[in-house]
């Protein structure tokens, strides 16, 4: 159940941090309600800070 709620977080995250445009800018605002739900979202600065270079591409 636990690592569900994990992998839902990973998927929502992702969403969050992709390019936002288009049809992905929808996708950004369901994942950050997503995480809302999830208690995972607190502050906008705690998720730049810790999560951000998980989803910085590698160049």
């Amino acid at each position: 159940m636990e690592s569900e709620a994990w992998k839902e977080a990973y998927l929502a995250l992702r969403a969050y941090y992709s390019n936002n445009n288009g049809a992905n800018a929808k996708r950004k605002r369901e994942a950050i309600e997503r995480l809302k739900d999830l208690k995972l979202l607190t502050k906008k600065i705690d998720m730049d800070k810790y999560f951000m270079p998980l989803f910085r591409r590698k160049r």
